[in-house]
């Protein structure tokens, strides 16, 4: 089992964004304050090799964040030693930046459901790809 775990406050108070991982996988969370719900998610990175897509369905009950797979997500997604000291979450009024080693590889934007991260190579149910 991995301790991330990193949140921030919005500069205006009324959201939160939480970064947490399980042993396959981290993502970002968007909560708001008022209503005390999620708004919206995005997956940041694995920490373990990506599965097949055969793999996933076997192994993935819905349990917990869901593992990345391969063909849908890069290998360069596939943090293994993450460290909490490594994230960083950058506010805008647009949203949110989840930052890796300083580089932005997930974003969530106000009023959409599901964020980008710069590891999609498409549109799938994790997300969309990220373009900078």
């Amino acid at each position: 089992m991995n301790n991330i775990f990193v949140s921030s406050e919005s500069p205006d108070g009324s959201h939160q964004c939480v970064v947490e991982g399980d042993e396959r996988s981290v993502w970002a969370y968007l909560h708001s304050k008022e209503k005390k719900e999620i708004l919206s998610d995005v997956p940041v990175c694995s920490l373990t090799p990506l599965l097949t897509v055969k793999e996933f369905k076997e192994k993935y009950s819905g349990d917990g964040a869901p593992p990345l797979v391969e063909g849908y997500f890069l290998q360069d997604c596939v943090y293994p030693k993450l460290e909490n000291e490594r994230i960083e979450i950058e506010w805008s009024t647009e949203g949110l930046d989840v930052l890796v080693d300083q580089q932005v590889v997930s974003r969530i934007e106000f009023g959409k459901k599901r964020g980008f991260s710069s590891f999609l190579t498409q549109d799938c149910p994790w997300g969309s790809p990220l373009k900078t």
